[in-house]
């Protein structure tokens, strides 16, 4: 896939674009975003459930880059470099948090089915178009991107059982249902 990317150099702007808009500074100030608007609304468990999903993710996408140093794919004419480490990839576990944190605040508090639904299907194209970048870039083996999806959906699920958005019993519930919850203050 790094050689068709090679190829075509008008893709390689735009992946390299994407890179640059799922970064870790952009995706920094996108949850920063997404907690005032939370705290507007008062929805206080919320904004902790949030941090925590999203700093998790980070401190162990960036731990296991520490504890595995997989080196970068190498390419005899690369398209971009990074001398980071390289698994697992932290532009995949970074949107699949993100992307899932959204999708299931979106479950929450959004009452419109129709709007729900496109919210998860906005996601689920983000975090493949970002996986897919990380690949075409040369930047990543697929490996990399899935344990990076891993790493996210086990913040995601792990925080839910722990310390879920709503308090007890709502999370099921709005998710089966048409209407808002109410946040605890």
């Amino acid at each position: 896939m790094e050689a068709w990317s090679f190829r075509h150099a008008a893709a390689v702007k735009v992946l390299l674009a994407i890179e640059l808009i799922f970064g870790t500074i952009s995706t920094i100030v996108y949850v920063v975003v997404l907690v005032l608007g939370l705290a507007v609304a008062g929805h206080r468990r919320a904004i902790v459930w949030t941090v925590a999903v999203m700093v998790g993710t980070s401190a162990t996408t960036t731990v296991m880059k520490l504890a595995f140093r997989r080196e970068r794919p190498q390419w005899d004419d690369s398209v971009h470099t990074l001398t980071s480490f390289s698994f697992p990839s932290g532009h995949a576990s970074g949107i699949a948090s993100g992307m899932g944190v959204v999708v299931v605040l979106s479950w929450l508090y959004i009452q419109r089915k129709a709007i729900r639904w496109s919210v998860l299907t906005a996601a689920v194209t983000l975090v493949a178009v970002v996986g897919a970048d990380r690949i075409l870039l040369g930047v990543h083996n697929l490996s990399d991107v899935l344990a990076g999806y891993m790493v996210a959906g086990f913040w995601i699920f792990a925080m839910l059982a722990a310390y879920p958005p709503e308090t007890s019993g709502h999370v099921a519930s709005a998710a089966c249902s048409n209407h808002p919850v109410a946040d605890d203050h």
